[in-house]
């Protein structure tokens, strides 16, 4: 899992967990011009079966708005056990 791949599924867990928009993760990749990435992130999670996302929401993607997707992006219970070990590393590397 790339250092990318671990940002993403963390800013969703924390998304999720405090009932927040998930949008603005996706804005920030936006205003970096890095959409693709942010899409083959997603489909990286998807396959370690971190996130979940309904296929019809796929088919927004070839017409815009990308956000259409980032909306349906449902993190999974593995993928939560992942971003709190994520959290927990950093955290007691910063200590």
């Amino acid at each position: 899992m790339t250092r990318e791949d671990k940002l993403v599924l963390v800013a969703l867990y924390r998304a999720f967990e405090e009932k927040k928009d998930t949008h603005p993760i996706y804005n920030y990749f936006l205003q970096q011009e890095k959409v693709d990435e942010f899409l083959r992130i997603l489909i990286r999670l998807e396959q370690m079966g971190f996130v979940t996302t309904p296929t019809n929401a796929w088919t927004y993607v070839n017409s815009l708005p990308y956000d259409v997707v980032m909306s349906a992006v449902i993190i999974t219970y593995m993928g939560k056990q992942v971003a709190r070990k994520i959290l927990r590393q950093a955290r007691e590397r910063s200590n």
